[in-house]
């Protein structure tokens, strides 16, 4: 056999193994995200996608080449950076340490009812801009708090059904949603 022939079809092998991972990859952590951005952008809660966490380098053309195309073209995540590393995630942690093995459990004091953790939020409602990531997937957003506060209503967090995380840039505060508990949990630096 052809070494140049051997060589195409090793590299055309590569192209196919790295298409079934990025596939099975945006499968499991792109496409069920979209019910959390088609429900901001039902509500009109202005959002922003800072960047895509834990994303294997070797994806990012294949993400870019995806989000060109509907349906994800409405979400504009042409624009997103795919970002490899976690520093806001990391700089959240050294802040607010985490005291489980495989999921984010800070020690915190747990909101009791929907209603005490709108509380929390309307005291919070200064803050314009603050971070909001749902650990299970790669999308690190940054929101108009405000609107969130003022839009915000129980059954829209039905869509939250994984754990998320909501933060200021400066870090002085974190609101963790632990979805399997269905609880609220809140501290201040």
């Amino acid at each position: 056999m052809d070494s140049e022939y051997r060589n195409q079809i090793v590299q055309k092998r590569a192209q196919l193994q790295l298409r079934i991972r990025f596939d099975d990859f945006f499968k499991t952590y792109v496409e069920p995200f979209t019910e959390i951005l088609d429900e901001l952008l039902h509500a009109q809660i202005k959002y922003h996608i800072v960047s895509l966490r834990f994303v294997p380098s070797e994806f990012q053309s294949l993400f870019m080449e995806k989000f060109q195309n509907e349906p994800f073209a409405k979400y504009s995540l042409s624009r997103v950076e795919t970002v490899m590393g976690e520093k806001v995630m990391e700089s959240l942690i050294d802040v607010f340490p985490n005291k489980h093995s495989s999921r984010y459990f800070p020690d915190l004091s747990v909101v009791g009812s929907f209603a005490d953790l709108i509380s929390v939020l309307t005291e919070l409602i200064h803050e314009h801009d603050v971070y909001i990531c749902w650990i299970q997937y790669p999308f690190l957003l940054e929101i108009d708090f405000q609107d969130l506060v003022q839009k915000i209503k129980e059954e829209s967090l039905d869509c939250w059904f994984e754990d998320a995380v909501v933060f200021p840039k400066d870090y002085s505060w974190v609101i963790v949603y632990h979805a399997v508990e269905d609880e609220w949990l809140f501290g201040k630096r």
